[in-house]
């Protein structure tokens, strides 16, 4: 029994150690880090955020989030907690799988040529 209460710890520490830091912990103003630049990086690629991501979460950081939970209808707190960074992600992920399988047209559509164009000499005055 205790043998397979320490391997069931072990287990847990392991995934608790390996888990990014935004899985423990809410981001929110003041916060700094490669996790708050992730967070911008998700905002700014989505259409949240109007600056570069520079890893440190001040005001228009928190507004671009509070504008994001309140369209998605999350609570509206500023803060990056699981269920808006789960939803941002989501959000990021659908955006590029649609830029990407996005079809372009296959003819090139030309310019008119004299022969299909009024020339200004024979334009009504």
């Amino acid at each position: 029994m205790q043998m397979k209460f320490r391997r069931i710890a072990l287990a847990l520490a392991i995934v608790l150690a390996l888990m990014p830091l935004t899985a423990l912990a809410d981001l929110s103003r003041g916060d700094r880090g490669e996790d708050v630049k992730e967070l911008q990086k998700l905002l700014f690629e989505t259409g949240w955020l109007f600056e570069e991501p520079d890893g440190i979460f001040g005001k228009n950081t928190e507004a671009a989030l509070i504008s994001f939970q309140k369209f998605m209808g999350l609570n509206a707190n500023g803060r990056a907690d699981s269920a808006t960074m789960q939803l941002l992600r989501q959000s990021w992920s659908d955006l590029h799988r649609t830029a990407s399988t996005t079809t372009r047209p296959t003819r090139r559509i030309r310019p008119p040529t004299s022969a299909t164009c009024a020339s200004p000499r024979t334009a009504p005055s």
